[in-house]
């Protein structure tokens, strides 16, 4: 038995249906409530875009500049290629370990190529920046400027089949309410940059890190320690050693030439211990 009932804004009577199909919904809601159908403004022209469905991306029938729908505007939707082939992200995180002297060499590296959303905003000097308006998997790569042949371009669907699509996470009323204040003629978009996030296997540990697409920056918000800290901290007790063995030396031998003999041999064994010290930290 089929239940009939009354809409409680119209008064049309409704009777249950099947799931929806996507974008079933405004069809429905304009049918009842005799609405045209709902509109944004192009971020670009200022055109106005009919929000056929409940996709969160589109395109402006006039200007055709790739859109994503806010509450009330389309706001310019752009993205930057990926240079960064997969197979070139191991040699680029083995190279910023070695630049910053973490030993070792990274297992076990699984990347997955994602396009983080970034908002498009005034930055000192009405200079455009990139705010990450959703994580992008390391802290550093916050308030990137996309540079390094990071021409943006319009986005296009297609990219979406490389790698998942982002929604952003935070509002752009949030981030120009924090940022260097409103600039009227300037125009914010959302643009889509393509990062590598990876994981790698350091030390019987795991650790992430995030390799922008664009211009090959690596970035992580930790990292394994450093090799620096160890090789002062060796060769300051080797040379604390080496010291008192030159005091017990002048004390204890009788001629000046035993001494620069002893001298002589501990500045050897000093060097050989040293060099021994820091292989075995090399590995």
């Amino acid at each position: 038995m089929t239940h009939i009932s009354n809409c409680p804004v119209s008064g049309v009577q409704v009777r249950p249906a099947g799931p929806l199909e996507p974008g079933a919904l405004f069809g429905y809601l304009d049918r009842a409530m005799d609405l045209p159908p709902l509109t944004v403004r192009c971020g670009n022209c200022g055109a106005d875009v009919p929000v056929e469905s409940l996709a969160d991306f589109t395109a402006c029938g006039h200007c055709q500049t790739a859109l994503y729908i806010g509450l009330i505007e389309g706001i310019v939707h752009l993205t930057a290629r990926a240079a960064i082939a997969p197979g070139a992200v191991p040699g680029l995180l083995a190279g910023r370990l070695a630049d910053l002297e973490i030993s070792g060499k990274p297992a076990e590296i699984e990347a997955e190529l994602v396009h983080v959303p970034f908002w498009r905003v005034p930055g000192p000097g009405g200079v455009p920046r990139l705010v990450a308006a959703a994580s992008p998997g390391a802290s550093g790569l916050d308030g990137i400027m996309v540079s390094g042949g990071g021409e943006l371009m319009p986005f296009d669907p297609v990219f979406a089949e490389r790698g998942p699509v982002l929604e952003p996470e935070v509002a752009l009323e949030d981030v120009l309410a924090g940022g260097d204040g409103a600039d009227a003629d300037f125009r914010p978009a959302l643009v889509h940059v393509p990062i590598h996030r990876l994981t790698y296997n350091l030390g019987g540990r795991e650790w992430r890190a995030a390799v922008e697409a664009i211009s090959g920056r690596v970035e992580a918000d930790e990292w394994p320690p450093s090799s620096h800290r160890r090789k002062n901290r060796l060769l300051g007790a080797i040379a604390v050693g080496a010291f008192f063995a030159f005091m017990a030396e002048v004390a204890l031998l009788p001629e000046w030439w035993m001494v620069l003999l002893a001298y002589a041999a501990t500045a050897a064994a000093t060097h050989a211990v040293s060099l021994r010290a820091m292989a075995r930290l090399e590995t």
